[in-house]
């Protein structure tokens, strides 16, 4: 059982610390995704489509992509206190509502990789796991719960020595 543990805990280490390591590299793949996604839609949104662009655009900019790094970094060492305090499915509900769906935004990138960590973990994909939370039984709530913490627990600390600081320092 403890070599299963330390096995999954590793893994839990290495998708944090690519995450955080990532943030902005993963953003801009989001973006290129839901642009693709919306350019191929047959009812184009030229708003959406132009708002893409051009924050795919800021996020090449250095500057931009430092703010996003540091943004990244407050979530995720925001986030496990809030789950203990508030309950999975509270604190995945506010990082949706002020993610707001815009992947490159810190709480929608927080969100996502939580989301898709959680789920593959429970045997989830292709889900939605605010929904599929609300829909499960306590004891499996816990679990999810339990392995989002785990999870966390290694991105906080990955994002405490990897990402800028908030006094602006790295």
């Amino acid at each position: 059982m403890t070599c299963l543990q330390k096995s999954k805990d590793q893994e839990r280490a290495a998708r944090a610390w690519e995450d955080v390591s990532n943030c902005v590299e993963r953003a801009r793949t989001r973006l290129q995704s839901d642009l693709k996604e919306c350019q191929n839609s047959d009812r184009q949104n030229k708003k959406r489509i132009e708002y893409l662009k051009k924050r795919l655009s800021e996020l090449l900019k250095e500057e931009e992509a430092s703010k996003l790094r540091a943004a990244y970094g407050r979530q995720a060492k925001r986030i496990p206190a809030q789950i203990q305090t508030n309950g999975l499915g509270q604190t995945l509900a506010f990082l949706r509502s002020k993610g707001k769906g815009q992947r490159d935004k810190e709480h929608q990138a927080v969100y996502d990789d939580i989301s898709e960590w959680v789920t593959r973990e429970m045997g989830w994909s292709g889900c939605d796991l605010l929904r599929k939370i609300m829909d499960s039984d306590s004891a499996t709530y816990r679990r999810a719960m339990a392995e989002a913490i785990a999870y966390l627990t290694w991105l906080k600390r990955f994002a405490e020595a990897e990402l800028p600081s908030e006094d602006g320092g790295e």
